[in-house]
C-alpha cells in the first residue's frame, strides 16, 4: 500500500523533461459512481524559463480504488491534448461533484482539543497508514466520494505565494464520518466565535453546512453567522433551509438576537409566522 502511494505521489509531483516546477495548480474534475475520482494537476516553470501560462507538467486522469481493495491506482491520460482528456473523462462518467471538507488548521505544537480532532484521521476508520507528507505540508481538504466510502485527501505547501500539491485516495470504513466531522467543524466555529474571530467562525459553519446539508443545527448556525457578517439575504435563505429541516427552529429564530438585522425582512417575517 505504502509503495503504491509513494509511486503515485512521485508521479504526480515530478518535473517534466528536466524542467524545474516552480508552482502547481490542482483541481478535482469529478467522481464516477464508484471510488474513483478524476483530477487535473499542472506544473509550471519559473518565469522566464518558458511561456508563463503553458504547463511543463500535465497530469489529467483518474485515481481509483477497486472494489474490495484499499490501494489506489492512478491512470494518467497519455499522448492526447488536455481538452480531449477532459472530454474522455466526462464521457466515462466522471461528473459527480462529491462533497468538500475544508481544513484550515495549520499543524502547530499546541492545539485545542477540537483542533486535534479535526486534524486527526481517527474517525475515518482507515485500514491503511495515513500518508501525511510531513514537513511543512498542510492538510487542506478531503473530497468525499458521492458514495461516502472513500475520499481524496489533499495537501498543499506554499513557498513565496507559490503552491504545490500532494493527494491520496483512501478508503474509509466509518459510514458516519462525514456527520461526525461536520459536528466537529460546527463546534470549532463556536470556539472561534467566542474568540471574536467572526470570519473564521463563518467559514467553519459553511464547511459544516456543506458537509452535512441535512443537519439543521449547522444550517441554523451558518445562517446566524451570515447575518452577523452582513450577508443578510444569504442569511434568510439559509435560515429557511434550517427551518425546513427542523420546524422547531422557528420559535428559536423568532427571538434570536443574531437575526436582529433581518427582523424586518419579508422573508424572515414569513418564516417566523410558520407554526412548528
Amino acid at each position: 500500500m505504502r509503495a503504491l502511494l509513494a509511486a503515485a505521489c512521485l508521479l504526480a509531483a515530478g518535473p517534466a523533461a528536466g524542467q524545474t516546477i516552480a508552482r502547481e495548480t490542482f483541481s478535482v474534475l469529478g467522481w464516477n459512481n464508484a471510488c474513483s475520482v478524476a483530477v487535473q494537476h499542472f506544473g509550471y516553470a519559473a518565469l522566464g524559463k518558458t511561456i508563463q501560462d503553458e504547463p511543463v507538467l500535465t497530469r489529467i486522469g483518474a485515481i481509483t480504488i477497486p472494489p474490495g481493495e484499499n490501494a489506489s491506482r492512478t491512470v494518467w491520460a497519455m499522448n492526447q491534448g488536455a481538452k480531449k482528456a477532459l472530454q474522455d473523462l466526462v464521457a466515462a462518467g466522471y461528473e459527480r461533484p462529491g462533497i468538500t471538507e475544508d481544513i484550515r488548521i495549520p499543524r502547530a505544537k499546541t492545539l485545542h482539543p477540537i483542533e486535534e480532532i479535526i486534524l486527526s484521521t481517527a474517525a475515518f476508520g482507515l485500514r491503511a497508514e495515513f500518508p501525511w507528507p510531513g514537513g511543512d505540508w498542510r492538510w487542506e481538504q478531503v473530497r468525499y466520494s458521492p458514495l461516502g466510502d472513500c475520499g481524496l485527501f489533499i495537501f498543499s505547501r506554499r513557498e513565496d505565494n507559490r503552491t504545490f500539491y500532494r493527494y491520496f485516495l483512501l478508503r474509509f470504513y466509518t459510514p458516519s464520518v462525514r456527520s461526525q466531522r461536520a459536528q466537529a467543524h460546527l463546534t470549532y466555529s463556536r470556539l472561534l466565535f467566542e474568540a471574536s474571530e467572526l470570519e473564521a467562525a463563518l467559514a467553519e459553519t459553511a464547511t459544516a453546512a456543506h458537509m452535512q446539508p441535512e443537519l439543521a443545527s449547522a444550517r441554523y448556525r451558518h445562517a446566524a453567522l451570515l447575518c452577523l457578517s452582513g450577508q443578510l439575504n444569504e442569511a434568510v435563505s439559509e435560515l429557511s433551509e434550517a427551518v425546513r429541516l427542523d420546524a422547531e427552529l422557528v420559535e428559536k429564530a423568532r427571538t434570536d438576537p443574531d437575526f436582529e438585522e433581518v427582523y424586518g425582512f419579508p422573508g424572515f417575517r414569513g418564516l417566523i409566522r410558520k407554526k412548528p
